[in-house]
């Protein structure tokens, strides 16, 4: 590389992008991409993009993996790689470098790649003990129009992860919930059915940190870290709909734009059923009025019925943005307790009714 670089500076044909493949093992990747900088320092080159044209762990049985994901992503946004490709190994198959388990079933990377594929706002810094290893790695992002935190992390460990999110910004407030999931993972050719939640806890945030403890973990699963406004901390608190309790045939969908990258379908319907998602631990500090913002995800315009407490419904009209992939919002007023309460979605007109992304509660 040396040679090639210095040719080219005396030459004045530096390229417009530089590139290699990351083939050998994790362990190398650090160093490479530092020892790469360090050289266009000494030849006195700008930076250039650096786009990583195929990478996989040395053992090629592991393209798509989690755990192995989460490694080279934590790398390449540590050192601004600018692009990279999974390699494409086993090419008797249409499988997207693994990340597919059958020519038409997901594998457990793909939910991990839509994770990260998911991340809104800006990307921000993490650190890791020792980033020239195999051990856990990952990537963040902070939003704070959608006010959430996400961190994907996978990688070799010892069953206990302590992960502590720093500098968290003022919409959290002084307590963060905390949700965990995970995505594990047996072989490239083993379908993956979806993602489990780990758990869900509140987090008091001290000197503007928190440190959320993950327990038996393993290198091959991959693992999130999502962060909202925990309920009754005086701001907007958001809710995912895909957390909630789904019934009479509604589902999860798989959206990029939405947070999280899910979303609820399958609502409302043109025949006996109704499908219905109920949102539990809607919490508020204060009885009375309160703005509702419903994310929503819809082709053509909708109304989506709102039940708070098994009390009188409300049709919210949903504007349609003409595709399945853009995600809009209203704003509607909801009567709310004290405490807890529950909010069905659904549309009991036996019409269909926009997916639900999220409710934003004030």
């Amino acid at each position: 590389m040396s040679t090639f670089l210095s040719y080219c500076k005396l030459n004045n044909c530096i390229p417009d992008i530089i590139s290699w493949h990351e083939l050998s093992g994790i362990g190398s990747v650090a160093n490479n991409l530092k020892d790469y900088r360090a050289l266009e320092t000494s030849l006195g080159i700008s930076a250039l993009p650096i786009s990583i044209n195929e990478y996989c762990d040395a053992d090629h049985n592991l393209e798509g993996q989690p755990g192995s994901l989460g490694e080279f992503i934590g790398k390449f946004e540590r050192y601004k790689v600018d692009s990279a490709c999974i390699t494409w190994w086993f090419t008797a198959y249409q499988r997207l470098g693994s990340l597919l388990a059958t020519d038409t079933e997901k594998g457990a990377g793909w939910y991990f790649m839509n994770w990260y594929g998911s991340m809104t706002g800006n990307m921000v810094s993490v650190s890791v003990p020792n980033d020239a290893s195999a051990n856990i790695d990952g990537a963040a992002c902070v939003d704070s129009g959608a006010k959430y935190i996400s961190c994907v992390l996978g990688g070799s460990n010892s069953g206990t992860v302590n992960t502590t999110i720093k500098n968290i910004p003022s919409f959290i407030g002084s307590t963060a919930s905390v949700r965990v999931e995970k995505v594990d993972w047996t072989s490239k050719d083993t379908v993956c059915r979806g993602t489990t939640t780990v758990s869900t806890s509140n987090y008091a945030v001290s000197n503007g940190q928190i440190t959320v403890a993950m327990t038996g973990c393993n290198a091959s699963s991959g693992y999130r870290i999502y962060i909202t406004p925990a309920s009754g901390s005086g701001i907007s608190t958001s809710y995912e709909a895909e957390n909630g309790t789904l019934s009479n045939g509604a589902n999860i969908q798989s959206v990029n734009a939405c947070s999280g990258g899910k979303c609820v379908g399958y609502l409302g319907g043109t025949g006996t059923t109704n499908g219905t998602v109920v949102i539990n631990n809607v919490n508020v500090a204060t009885a009375g009025t309160h703005s509702m913002t419903i994310y929503y995800v819809s082709s053509d315009t909708r109304t989506i019925y709102v039940t708070p407490n098994s009390g009188t419904f409300s049709g919210v009209p949903c504007t349609g943005t003409g595709d399945w992939t853009s995600v809009a919002s209203v704003t509607t007023n909801i009567n709310l307790n004290a405490g807890n309460n529950i909010i069905k979605l659904d549309n009991g007109s036996a019409t269909c009714a926009p997916d639900i992304d999220r409710i934003v509660i004030d």
